[in-house]
């Protein structure tokens, strides 16, 4: 296992700061979780530390011949390229300033097809490259966004995407922001790429901004918002709640049956189980021998803490508190990315990457973290969490 210069010394010093400091989290490592046992698994490879790039969010590309993450550094203004297999950096992207090509406070990264998504902070758009040489395709977004952090991103047919971008402009910890804010939490954009034929090489694109949603009062108000995350076989879009008097997952719907985009379902949960801030989102899906959804499947959200950090499961349809699991080293967390297929070893069934403190990404196998929490057992008889059609 590739490491930091962190070791097991870390582990006791964290231990003996737990028991001695005196904060809302627990004053040592917890044992269970909702009456369910917390797993600690060992991470496969930690990435080599750069504690000056406060790194944020993680994303992952299954090229032809090897899976590469990539990770957002807030401070340096730069993409991380790491490859899978060892965790070696391949490349930074980027640098400082407005123009394209440039970034300024990254923070959201999100892969789809060959495209990388970035919301940056600073410039206040979204700006879109394509692999694998991160060609600059372009930015959209900087006439509606102000405090851009996260988003996702969804297929809506032939060449075209949905972009949910979050907003936390006036976001306060102990109250909800005006009226007007909170209705503009989420803004929704439509994304088509330009692709020439066979190549496939993104020569253009159009996008427009097709409308912002949130609830204004109430259990569904977005007070403090980062990461999203779009389930569209179901419809569903859960939206992460920093807030300390909130700390949950909300609901949303994609569409209602009237064809609204983003109206509350009147649904929240997590809050009785997350310890400190609500952060990054995935979802496993079940998948039968065909590769095709079955409409099963898990949520896993980060607990972000720099002493107790967790990531808890969750069951796709019911919510219902799955499990939980830890890792060894890894702490701090913002944000995680899941590939539930692999190209090298030792990642060939799924990777599971998280950032750990700011100055590093984890990388777990998905299939450990499957067998550890017993997740199969969402999945109904003939379809699995992890690749079926192996040779």
């Amino acid at each position: 296992m590739l490491k930091t210069s962190r070791s097991n010394a870390t582990l006791l010093s964290l231990s003996i700061l737990l028991i001695s400091c005196g904060s809302p989290a627990p004053e040592e490592p917890l044992e269970t979780l909702g009456e369910r046992p917390i797993i600690t698994l060992d991470e496969t490879i930690i990435t080599e530390a750069t504690p000056a790039a406060n790194m944020d969010s993680p994303a992952i590309w299954l090229g032809e011949e090897e899976t590469w993450v990539i990770v957002t550094a807030k401070e340096e203004d730069v993409l991380y390229v790491h490859r899978a297999s060892d965790g070696a950096l391949l490349r930074k992207v980027g640098g400082s300033g407005q123009e394209l090509g440039q970034l300024e406070r990254p923070n959201g990264v999100v892969v789809v097809d060959d495209l990388v998504f970035v919301a940056e902070r600073d410039n206040q758009r979204v700006q879109v490259m394509q692999l694998p040489d991160f060609k600059v395709i372009g930015a959209f977004g900087s006439e509606t966004l102000t405090e851009p952090y996260g988003l996702d991103v969804m297929h809506f047919f032939g060449q075209g995407y949905v972009v949910l971008v979050t907003d936390n402009v006036g976001a306060r910890d102990e109250e909800p922001a005006p009226a007007e804010i909170l209705a503009k939490r989420v803004n929704v954009f439509s994304f088509i790429a330009d692709r020439e034929s066979p190549s496939g090489e993104v020569v253009g694109f159009e996008s427009s901004f097709e409308g912002a949603f949130g609830n204004t009062d109430g259990d569904g108000a977005l007070w403090v918002v980062e990461s999203i995350k779009i389930d569209p076989t179901l419809g569903t879009i859960l939206v992460a709640d920093e807030s300390p008097m909130r700390k949950n997952l909300k609901v949303y719907d994609a569409l209602d049956n009237e064809w609204n985009m983003g109206v509350y379902r009147g649904r929240t949960f997590g809050e009785d189980l997350f310890l400190s801030e609500p952060e990054g989102i995935v979802l496993g899906v079940c998948r039968n021998s065909a590769g095709e959804d079955v409409e099963q499947g898990v949520w896993i959200a980060v607990d972000q803490e720099e002493r107790v950090n967790h990531f808890l499961a969750f069951d796709r349809v019911t919510f219902e508190h799955l499990g939980t699991f830890r890792g060894a080293v890894t702490l701090n967390t913002d944000g995680i990315s899941l590939l539930q297929e692999g190209r090298n070893a030792p990642f060939e069934r799924g990777i599971f990457a998280s950032v750990d403190d700011d100055q590093a990404t984890s990388f777990f196998r998905w299939d450990e973290i499957v067998a550890s929490l017993d997740l199969e057992l969402t999945c109904p008889e003939g379809s699995s969490l992890l690749p079926l059609n192996e040779d």
